[in-house]
């Protein structure tokens, strides 16, 4: 890998270089440019729209690598505006944001993921990650969801105003309330594959376009690729089998995964 000097590129998505090592391309020198370019600004995720071969961790690999920091500017974001603080709403309308949202937010608004969501809590349609101690409003609204799964509550409690409640600490909730957290689910989005085995949606579109994980294509108006698919059961199972090597089960739900590798 070389050393690129920076220099004004628009900002495209550029394609990797060949030829192949292991499962990955070469990085391009187009891809490089790109990167010393616009990295300190966008950061990973802003990038990743433009290196669609290379997902975050990656990107944040070889910045590194090549002397490239994030947040340097991250204290120095100018103010909110009016526009602004009304995305960021319409952004966390629903409470639980879907994967790929929050990429394709910073990429338009050339915002850091941390200022994103600094400002949706300061604005109050987000939570901090500590939630606080369970209410029993909530335990209620567990018990209701018993063998639903946790998203099913999630969004549940979302309803109910609890936003701050993560998938894994709703498993954990339920599983210490002794309620049953089967997810019954038949099929998977590619953004729920990825939701559940904590990784960026690109690793799973990986997959299903090598041919690894088995997958058909909805009927949809939408045309963006990680909507379009969806996973089997039965599939996701065999490819976790026989892939081990291609996920890391300390990023996942444990509790799913524990339901899903033991045939349930």
């Amino acid at each position: 890998m070389t050393n690129l000097a920076p220099v004004s590129l628009p900002l495209v998505p550029v394609q990797p270089a060949e030829p192949r090592r292991g499962s990955r391309p070469f990085w391009s020198d187009e891809e490089l440019s790109l990167l010393r370019c616009y990295y300190a600004e966008l950061g990973p995720s802003g990038m990743a729209p433009y290196l669609p071969a290379r997902t975050p961790a990656s990107i944040t690999e070889v910045a590194r690598k090549q002397g490239l920091r994030f947040l340097e500017g991250y204290a120095k974001q100018p103010p909110s505006t009016a526009p602004l603080d009304a995305a960021i709403r319409r952004l966390y309308s629903n409470g639980v944001l879907e994967a790929g949202q929050m990429r394709g937010f910073v990429a338009k608004w050339r915002r850091p993921r941390q200022w994103v969501r600094s400002r949706a809590i300061a604005l109050g349609v987000c939570q901090p990650r500590r939630a606080g101690p369970w209410r029993p409003e909530e335990d209620a609204i567990l018990r209701e969801a018993e063998g639903r799964g946790q998203r099913w509550a999630q969004k549940r409690l979302i309803r109910a105003g609890y936003k701050g409640r993560t998938e894994p600490a709703i498993s954990q909730r339920m599983h210490y309330l002794g309620l049953e957290v089967r997810d019954d689910t038949a099929s998977y989005t590619a953004q729920a594959v990825a939701r559940l085995l904590g990784m960026d949606i690109h690793v799973p579109m990986a997959w299903i376009k090598s041919g690894k994980l088995a997958a058909r294509k909805r009927d949809s108006r939408s045309t963006a690729d990680t909507v379009a698919w969806d996973i089997p059961r039965r599939a996701l199972r065999q490819f976790l089998i026989a892939h081990p090597g291609e996920w890391y089960p300390g990023r996942c739900d444990v509790y799913w995964l524990v339901d899903i590798l033991a045939h349930r």
